[in-house]
């Protein structure tokens, strides 16, 4: 299999254990067959484009992570979150970039206060 194959195989198996569905769960929500699922983590075929495109958006799969896979994304924390951040109306982004703003000063204050 060509390596650019093994690699959006890779991401997809990633993506898919890090959001905690199984293969069933994934094939019920892409409107695939669960087969298809098992054998692009097993890097058998060559899936064709309108499996894969309901496959990386249910997983919420950067693009660059299928592209750039040698580059690094952040942490697997930090592409959940953005996956999830990703998924917000604008409304919900603008509140929840105040909660994080806060949330970080809190934190950070807390650090800075109690390595003194």
């Amino acid at each position: 299999m060509e390596e650019h194959l093994t690699s959006l195989c890779r991401v997809i198996q990633k993506a898919r254990t890090e959001s905690g569905l199984t293969q069933e769960k994934l094939a019920a929500e892409a409107g695939i067959n669960p087969h298809t699922i098992l054998d692009m983590e097993n890097f058998r075929g060559n899936a064709r484009l309108d499996t894969l495109y309901p496959v990386v958006r249910a997983l919420r799969i950067d693009a660059n992570e299928i592209f750039y896979p040698e580059v690094t994304h952040g942490s697997t924390l930090q592409q959940q979150l953005q996956r999830e951040i990703a998924q917000c109306n604008d409304k919900e982004a603008a509140l929840l970039l105040k909660i994080c703003r806060a949330a970080l000063d809190a934190m950070r204050n807390e650090t800075s206060t109690s390595v003194e």
